[in-house]
């Protein structure tokens, strides 16, 4: 009665309550149809006070429904001041979700209680019953750009007197972190490349760094390889091992095992952790990731290898809208938990029937969703290998020498574009900053821009 009343009261409670506030907020039948007048004279850019809200409940035939003028009188005289309008809206609004909350607890009853679903369905839909309640009082309002001001002026001290400036997380690649000074909390990665060029390894080398240098959780959702497969990709990695011995017959050097004893140390000091769920969707993706923060604390990076294997929110049979969907929901799971999020992508055979296998943005696979809700797309390519004659006569590359990659950073929307040269080692699956020479080969090849 209190907020209503000072609708009546004041133009500026009337703006404030019509745009935080719905219809059903208000318990008594009563008060939603005099909320739902009030919103009707509003969209009519009509004043709203005692006089325009009676015409408007006489055309409705609501007057007496609600009380009549004696009704609307009480209101308006029911507070001394519309001063304080936002504190009563809230306690409305806090009301209001509290009886939401309790009616998905008996939905959420209702569905334990059918025997018709899996124990997976019941679970996601409990966890969209909540989300869907809570995600109103977590809402972002608009902010000043004066309050904003403050906030850009401690960089600028930072910079003044540090020379250092904000910047995201560091991949330790310097020529990438160059061009894209880091990945931002709520930016949506795109890392794109054809099958077994090395996606899989430089997203991992990226979760690793961001683990061993923020100290933060980073989540790792494989829904191609197995989580035992992804650890032993890290391991041989930061043990710098040939990946390939642990398949092969025999028994394993004591240098080897040693090293790998090293590499295993080091991930019991980072917080690094692996879901290798083969059917998962966006939000199933964010409730996992909620709860992981809430276990282990802040998330650093969220790494989802690869995007078109994952499942769309709604089912569809068109393909490209499917994609559509996870794009979108990655890109919302950014925003949510405020991280960075890296999703693997493959491109388009179209590709590899071109003369040059440069890739380009329009090789996405269903490209046009994921090239409009992704914030950077890097794309992956291996250059050719170019042996000589006598290099071809005493067999392949030593799989333990670097080979050069270009890092091509197609979109940045908060920054430039360009090409970062690094370097590849098969052996080791490991990605590490190109040399002179290998970035030299690297611009020959595919420019600079």
């Amino acid at each position: 009665m209190v907020v209503l009343g000072c609708v009546l009261q004041s133009e500026r409670a009337a703006d404030l309550v019509l745009s935080k506030l719905q219809e059903k907020d208000f318990y008594s039948p009563v008060h939603r149809m005099i909320f739902r007048a009030m919103q009707s004279l509003a969209a009519a850019y009509r004043r709203i006070d005692a006089l325009t809200l009676k015409g408007e409940l006489e055309l409705r035939g609501d007057l007496e429904k609600v009380g009549g003028e004696e009704f609307l009188a009480q209101l308006e005289n029911s507070v001394a001041s519309p001063e304080y309008v936002e504190y009563y809206a809230d306690i409305v609004l806090d009301r209001a979700i509290l009886r939401d909350l309790q009616s998905a607890a008996f939905d959420i009853l209702r569905t334990t209680q059918e025997t018709e679903g899996t124990i997976q369905d019941k679970i996601i839909s409990a966890e969209r019953a909540v989300y869907e309640v809570t995600r109103r009082r977590v809402g972002a309002d608009f902010v000043s750009l004066a309050t904003l001001t403050h906030r850009f002026f401690e960089d600028v001290e930072r910079k003044a007197e540090t020379g250092e400036v904000q910047q995201g997380v560091q991949t330790r690649l310097v020529d990438l972190d160059h061009i894209v000074t880091g990945f931002y909390p709520g930016n949506l990665i795109v890392l794109a490349a054809r099958p077994a060029v090395g996606k899989t390894s430089l997203a991992l080398s990226f979760a690793y760094n961001v683990a061993a240098t923020t100290k933060k959780a980073v989540a790792i959702f494989s829904l191609e390889m197995s989580s035992l497969e992804i650890v032993r990709r890290v391991v041989t990695m930061l043990a710098r091992v040939d990946s390939t011995i642990l398949k092969r017959p025999g028994r394993i050097r004591d240098e080897d095992t040693h090293r790998l004893v090293e590499a295993c140390d080091k991930l019991y000091d980072v917080k690094m952790f692996v879901d290798d769920s083969s059917d998962i969707s966006p939000f199933e993706m964010l409730g996992k990731c909620r709860r992981l923060a809430a276990e282990h604390g802040e998330l650093g990076l969220v790494v989802v290898d690869y995007l078109q294997l994952m499942r769309a929110p709604t089912r569809t049979e068109n393909r490209v809208q499917q994609v559509a969907e996870i794009a979108r929901g990655l890109k919302n799971m950014a925003k949510e938990l405020e991280v960075p999020v890296v999703a693997l992508s493959q491109l388009s055979r179209q590709v590899v029937h071109r003369e040059k296998q440069i890739p380009q943005l329009s090789d996405l696979r269903e490209s046009g969703s994921i090239e409009a809700d992704a914030d950077v797309v890097l794309m992956l390519y291996p250059l050719p290998q170019k042996e000589d004659d006598e290099e071809a006569e005493a067999g392949p590359m030593d799989p333990t020498l670097p080979r050069p990659v270009a890092i091509l950073i197609r979109k940045n929307r908060n920054g430039p574009t360009g090409v970062a040269p690094v370097a590849f080692i098969p052996a080791y699956t490991e990605f590490s900053n190109a040399d002179h020479e290998l970035k030299e080969e690297v611009y020959r090849e595919v420019g600079r821009a």
